[in-house]
Protein backbone atom coordinates (compact mmCIF):
# COMPACT_ATOMS: atom_id res chain seq x y z
CA UNK A 1 0.00 0.00 0.00
CA UNK A 2 2.77 2.23 0.80
CA UNK A 3 3.92 1.61 -2.58
CA UNK A 4 0.33 3.20 -4.16
CA UNK A 5 0.35 5.91 -1.05
CA UNK A 6 1.13 8.63 -3.83
CA UNK A 7 -1.71 7.19 -6.39
CA UNK A 8 -4.40 6.84 -3.32
CA UNK A 9 -3.24 10.76 -2.30
CA UNK A 10 -3.73 12.16 -6.19
CA UNK A 11 -7.73 10.04 -5.77
CA UNK A 12 -8.62 11.31 -2.40
CA UNK A 13 -8.45 8.00 -0.91
CA UNK A 14 -8.38 7.51 2.40
CA UNK A 15 -7.02 4.91 4.26
CA UNK A 16 -7.56 2.96 8.03
CA UNK A 17 -6.39 0.28 8.59
CA UNK A 18 -8.30 -2.32 10.86
CA UNK A 19 -7.17 -4.97 12.76
CA UNK A 20 -8.83 -7.56 15.41
CA UNK A 21 -5.04 -7.96 17.27
CA UNK A 22 -4.51 -6.80 21.00
CA UNK A 23 -3.78 -3.22 21.93
CA UNK A 24 -0.26 -4.26 22.57
CA UNK A 25 0.43 -6.29 19.38
CA UNK A 26 -0.89 -3.12 17.39
CA UNK A 27 1.47 -0.66 19.16
CA UNK A 28 4.60 -2.91 18.44
CA UNK A 29 3.52 -2.95 14.55
CA UNK A 30 3.17 0.65 14.14
CA UNK A 31 6.50 1.55 16.34
CA UNK A 32 8.58 -0.99 14.11
CA UNK A 33 6.89 -0.02 10.68
CA UNK A 34 6.62 3.67 11.29
CA UNK A 35 3.03 3.22 10.18
CA UNK A 36 1.32 6.60 9.75
CA UNK A 37 -2.33 5.57 8.54
CA UNK A 38 -5.48 5.91 11.44
CA UNK A 39 -5.52 1.98 13.17
CA UNK A 40 -8.88 0.92 14.27
CA UNK A 41 -8.35 -1.72 16.57
CA UNK A 42 -11.63 -4.11 16.32
CA UNK A 43 -10.79 -7.32 18.86
CA UNK A 44 -14.49 -7.89 18.31
CA UNK A 45 -14.46 -8.01 14.85
CA UNK A 46 -17.41 -6.02 14.87
CA UNK A 47 -16.62 -3.63 11.98
CA UNK A 48 -15.21 -6.28 9.63
CA UNK A 49 -18.39 -8.44 10.20
CA UNK A 50 -20.48 -5.50 9.35
CA UNK A 51 -18.13 -4.90 5.86
CA UNK A 52 -18.56 -8.38 5.42
CA UNK A 53 -14.60 -8.80 5.65
CA UNK A 54 -15.25 -12.14 7.15
CA UNK A 55 -16.65 -13.96 4.13
CA UNK A 56 -13.04 -15.78 2.71
CA UNK A 57 -12.61 -19.48 4.00
CA UNK A 58 -10.23 -20.07 6.37
CA UNK A 59 -7.44 -21.44 3.15
CA UNK A 60 -7.86 -18.20 1.41
CA UNK A 61 -6.69 -16.14 4.31
CA UNK A 62 -4.57 -18.10 6.34
CA UNK A 63 -2.73 -20.23 3.43
CA UNK A 64 0.61 -21.06 2.68
CA UNK A 65 0.82 -17.89 0.44
CA UNK A 66 -0.12 -16.09 3.08
CA UNK A 67 2.20 -17.42 5.66
CA UNK A 68 4.91 -17.57 2.83
CA UNK A 69 4.47 -13.54 2.97
CA UNK A 70 4.45 -13.16 6.28
CA UNK A 71 7.77 -15.24 6.72
CA UNK A 72 9.42 -12.78 4.10
CA UNK A 73 8.01 -9.94 5.87
CA UNK A 74 9.46 -10.80 8.96
CA UNK A 75 13.02 -11.09 7.60
CA UNK A 76 12.90 -7.84 6.02
CA UNK A 77 11.74 -6.44 9.18
CA UNK A 78 15.50 -6.64 10.18
CA UNK A 79 15.93 -4.05 7.47
CA UNK A 80 13.32 -1.87 8.61
CA UNK A 81 13.81 1.64 9.89
CA UNK A 82 14.76 0.81 13.72
CA UNK A 83 14.28 3.23 16.55
CA UNK A 84 17.03 3.83 18.90
CA UNK A 85 17.23 0.09 20.79
CA UNK A 86 20.05 -1.78 22.01
CA UNK A 87 20.50 -4.48 19.95
CA UNK A 88 19.60 -7.33 22.88
CA UNK A 89 15.90 -5.54 22.59
CA UNK A 90 16.10 -5.72 18.96
CA UNK A 91 16.99 -9.90 19.58
CA UNK A 92 14.43 -10.35 22.16
CA UNK A 93 11.74 -8.54 19.56
CA UNK A 94 12.84 -10.81 16.70
CA UNK A 95 12.17 -13.46 18.94
CA UNK A 96 9.19 -12.48 20.04
CA UNK A 97 7.51 -11.60 16.50
CA UNK A 98 9.19 -15.56 15.62
CA UNK A 99 7.66 -17.05 18.23
CA UNK A 100 4.38 -15.92 17.58
CA UNK A 101 4.43 -16.68 14.23
CA UNK A 102 5.72 -20.43 14.69
CA UNK A 103 2.82 -20.82 17.59
CA UNK A 104 0.44 -19.71 15.09
CA UNK A 105 1.50 -22.08 12.83
CA UNK A 106 1.56 -25.16 14.72
CA UNK A 107 -2.31 -24.05 16.03
CA UNK A 108 -3.20 -23.97 12.23
CA UNK A 109 -1.03 -27.56 11.36
CA UNK A 110 -3.29 -29.33 13.89
CA UNK A 111 -6.55 -28.88 11.73
CA UNK A 112 -7.81 -31.92 10.76
CA UNK A 113 -9.42 -30.34 7.87
CA UNK A 114 -5.93 -29.13 6.36
CA UNK A 115 -4.54 -30.60 2.84
CA UNK A 116 -1.42 -32.43 3.39
CA UNK A 117 0.44 -30.60 0.88
CA UNK A 118 -0.48 -27.20 2.42
CA UNK A 119 0.01 -28.83 5.99
CA UNK A 120 4.06 -29.96 4.67
CA UNK A 121 4.42 -26.38 3.35
CA UNK A 122 3.31 -24.72 6.60
CA UNK A 123 6.20 -27.47 8.43
CA UNK A 124 8.52 -25.84 6.28
CA UNK A 125 8.06 -22.72 6.91
CA UNK A 126 8.37 -23.22 10.53
CA UNK A 127 11.64 -24.97 9.46
CA UNK A 128 12.93 -21.62 7.96
CA UNK A 129 11.47 -19.60 11.01
CA UNK A 130 13.39 -21.61 13.49
CA UNK A 131 16.62 -21.46 11.58
CA UNK A 132 16.18 -17.79 11.41
CA UNK A 133 15.80 -17.69 14.99
CA UNK A 134 19.07 -19.02 16.01
CA UNK A 135 20.98 -17.15 13.63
Amino acid sequence: MRDHEVEFSRRDVKIVVVTFEDKLLSRSYVEETSFTWPLIIDESRELYRSYGMLSASFWDIWGPRTWLAYLREIIKGQKLKKSDLKEKNEAQEKTIRINTVISTLDEVTNDPNIPMYSRTQIWNIVSALEAEQQK
